[in-house]
Formats: structure tokens, sequence, C-alpha cells
């Protein structure tokens, strides 16, 4: 079967096959399963990518549709999503008269949803902006997510972690935490995986068992999490409920 893409020249040929150490140039990801490809070109995409409407609608800018880019069209200069605020480098939805960009990934976020950190659903501020997040402290800049009930500002990447990680580093779980117990407390803690200080003011992942602690990136970087105990422990209440975000 043949597809005839608007990224590339030649017509892409598809692939039930399954097949490993392919990435996806739609969006950057590895490719396991079936793919796009063009041999004269080294171009491949997933069949999701392959298969994106070339025009949309969107919620999140319903003034004009949004037009599917294989690059940022913006001759050279780099461009950010105004959804995560992360660099654009795959395909990229855009708005040219507003110069508004969305990650492929973006535009499916959902507009409110329930997360595992937080007891009340939060819902995505449709309003470019300037913030600090709530849980982690750091400055963000795009579309955050509001709690109506606490009124707290959050990441989309920080909404959407685990309640419960094990890092390859540690022999605990950590459970994502509200707030550290007093007789534990101290102004200078550090993070036991970078051993820079953390403000405990934010949300941390720590073990009360070792008064271990750590920043929230820093126990979910993707090559330290015990991805086992992970998919072991999926759907699964953590030990120490105690830790957990009120």
């Amino acid at each position: 079967m043949e597809l005839q893409h608007f990224s590339d020249d030649h017509p892409l040929i598809f692939s039930a096959v399954a097949t490993t150490g392919f990435t996806c140039d739609g969006c950057g990801e590895s490719i396991e399963g079936s793919r796009y490809s063009c041999r004269e070109c080294d171009f491949d995409l997933h069949p999701s990518c392959a298969e994106l409407p070339r025009e949309l609608q969107h919620p999140l800018h319903s003034k004009h549709p949004l037009i599917l880019h294989r690059t940022p069209p913006y001759d050279g200069r780099t461009s950010t999503c105004s959804f995560c605020n992360l660099p654009c480098k795959w395909f990229i939805y855009h708005c040219p008269l507003c110069k508004f960009d969305l990650h492929i990934k973006c535009v499916s976020q959902p507009l409110n949803f329930e997360v595992e950190v937080h007891e009340h659903q939060l819902i995505l501020f449709k309003r470019l902006m300037s913030f600090i997040c709530d849980f982690c402290g750091i400055e963000g800049k795009g579309l955050p997510y509001l709690c109506g009930e606490c009124g707290v500002w959050v990441h989309k990447k920080c909404a959407s972690l685990p309640r419960m990680v094990k890092h390859i580093r540690h022999r605990h779980p950590l459970n994502f935490t509200h707030s550290i117990k007093e007789d534990h407390y101290s102004k200078h803690r550090l993070c036991q995986l970078c051993v820079k200080k953390v403000d405990t003011n934010y949300r941390v992942y720590y073990c009360s068992s070792c008064d271990y602690v750590a920043h929230l990136d820093c126990a979910t970087v993707k090559n330290g999490i015990d991805e086992n105990f992970m998919r072991e422990s999926k759907g699964k209440e953590p030990a120490e409920s105690t830790n957990m975000l009120k």
C-alpha cells in the first residue's frame, strides 16, 4: 500500500512487519511495529503520524484552522509549542496568522482530566501565560492546568506524574509528597539523586523509611526509573498513603 504524503516527494510504502531501529520522522519516537517509509529519503513514519489530518480546528485555537507542517515554518528560527513550551523539532500544527504552534502529541491532550497526584480535576487554562508551577516550583510559559478548588497552577508534565516511582538508585519506592513531616524537616535538604538543594515548599518524591528526598524531575528521569517495578505496580495503591498529596 502506498501513501502520497505532503512531507515527502516520493510515495510512502506501508510495511506491516514489526521493525526495530527506526525513528519516526513525525514525532521523533522509535518505531516498533508497522510503518510508512520512503526508501529513497530514509524517511519513516508511524501509521498514526502518517495519517494525521493536514488541517484541523482545535479548541485551544478556535479562531483559525491549524495546518500540519513537517518542520516549524520559521526560516531557521526555533519554535516552541504553545501548550507545553518545549521546542518544536518534528511535525507541528501551525497557525500562520497568530504564530500559534502545537506538537502533534499536544493536539490530543485533555482539556480537563483526573490525575494521580491531586484529588481534584485539573482544567486547562486556555490562555498563554507565565506562571510558577505549584508542584515543582519552576516557571512555566504556555497553557497551564488549574485546580479550580485549590487555585494551584501546574505544568502538564507535573500534572501527569505518577503517585509512586521506583528509582534504580534507591531500594524503596518514592511517593509523591505534599510536605515532609516536621521531625524530618530541614531548610537545607538535598536531593539524594542530584545532590542539589530541594525546596520543600513544593512537591517532592520521598521515602519516609529512609528520609530520602528527590526532585520530581530527578526521580522520574527516564534512564533512572525501575521500569520492571513500574510495570508490576501499575494500578496499585502506594504503600505509604500518608505521604500523598492532600
